[in-house]
């Protein structure tokens, strides 16, 4: 019995994994990209930041400056991502469409979290090179 249930489940298992493999290189590949935007952007910046820090400017607040203006893209990208998940979340309740949900809000946390922690430290180590 166990092997018959086996042999049919198994082609949705390969495309599970198949997806699930593609899904990890996108969040790779995002999060390469993201690292690759900051440091340009930094880099760029580094006339700017050298110019505060010599009329006066703490390190803490030049810190202050960058992770703020560098993070605004983050939560709004972050807010949007949100609003559009409870959206399609309310949609598929409303067309009684029955999933289950017992992993989404751990799938959704990690994928918000993922990204924002690659573009913070980014933001933090280097100005300090």
């Amino acid at each position: 019995m166990e092997s018959t249930v086996s042999e049919l489940v198994a082609p949705q298992r390969f495309t599970t994994f198949v997806l699930s493999a593609f899904a990890v290189m996108a969040a790779g590949l995002a999060a390469i990209g993201i690292y690759g935007v900051v440091s340009d952007t930094l880099a760029q910046r580094t006339r700017e930041i050298g110019v505060r820090i010599t009329l006066g400017a703490t390190a803490r607040d030049v810190m202050k400056l960058i992770l703020r203006q560098g993070m605004a893209p983050v939560a709004i990208g972050a807010t949007i991502g949100l609003i559009a998940c409870c959206r399609r979340y309310l949609h598929t309740d409303y067309c009684c469409v029955e999933l289950d949900r017992s992993l989404e809000e751990l799938t959704l946390s990690s994928g918000t979290n993922t990204l924002r922690n690659t573009y913070a430290p980014n933001q933090i180590v280097k100005p300090r090179i």
